[in-house]
């Protein structure tokens, strides 16, 4: 079988990137060795939430294509088939799944020494069903505690009334979550930092929505 080899072509500002991507690996091990809590969250999280609790959210979805990139997600997919996982499961959970599996022998090769060992799983209804299925799996071969939301979708198409009852179920939701991150971490929530980590957030949104008009150009930058 011939051997394929990755494209070299790659924009200039990913040569930036990088750098700062392994950064946040690594600041990850340091906030972990501080004694400070760490978080594996599935995307749709509320990021902002846990910045104002100060935890570092982790993203095991985000860190599987750093090992395809580095070329260790065969292995660790390898590590979650031998113990029954299919091979039509998810990429993703295969990875991070296999990558628990492997203990301490993961860290031999795992980028940036894998992802610090998380105080809870984060995950929401959002985006994907395996999601939850994955995230319980985890904890099942670890131990580690989740927090869960239900997040309810397509509120305004069925009308006012239905939209502020969902937001105040989802609201009533982070109300609890706080106070039990509060009491079984010992974190305190800011409510300063929300606030930053919201304008933020509103920040890279309205950077991204810039984005995806210039990707509208023809022959399109990416």
């Amino acid at each position: 079988m011939t051997e394929t080899k990755g494209s070299k072509k790659a924009l200039e500002i990913s040569k930036e990137i990088f750098p700062m991507v392994k950064e946040y690996y690594l600041n990850a091990h340091e906030y972990k060795a501080q004694g400070k809590p760490v978080a594996w969250c599935g995307v749709a999280v509320p990021k902002e939430l846990l910045l104002a609790l100060d935890i570092y959210a982790m993203y095991p979805e985000h860190y599987s294509t750093i090992c395809a990139i580095r070329k260790t997600a065969v292995d660790f997919c390898d590590h979650a088939e031998a113990a029954g996982y299919s091979r039509e499961l998810c990429g993703y959970a295969r990875i991070i799944t296999g990558l628990v599996l492997a203990g301490e022998k993961a860290q031999e090769i795992a980028p940036f020494g894998g992802m610090p060992e998380p105080d809870f799983l984060f995950i929401t209804s959002c985006v994907c069903d395996t999601r939850l299925k994955w995230f319980e799996e985890l904890q099942g071969h670890s131990g580690w505690p989740i927090q869960y939301i239900d997040f309810p979708e397509k509120m305004l198409s069925k009308g006012e009334a239905y939209a502020k009852e969902a937001m105040d179920y989802y609201y009533r939701q982070l109300e609890s979550l706080v106070s039990t991150l509060e009491n079984q971490l010992g974190v305190k929530y800011d409510e300063a930092k929300l606030k930053a980590a919201m304008d933020r957030s509103w920040e890279l949104r309205e950077l991204e929505l810039e984005i995806l008009e210039l990707r509208k150009v023809a022959p399109a930058p990416m």
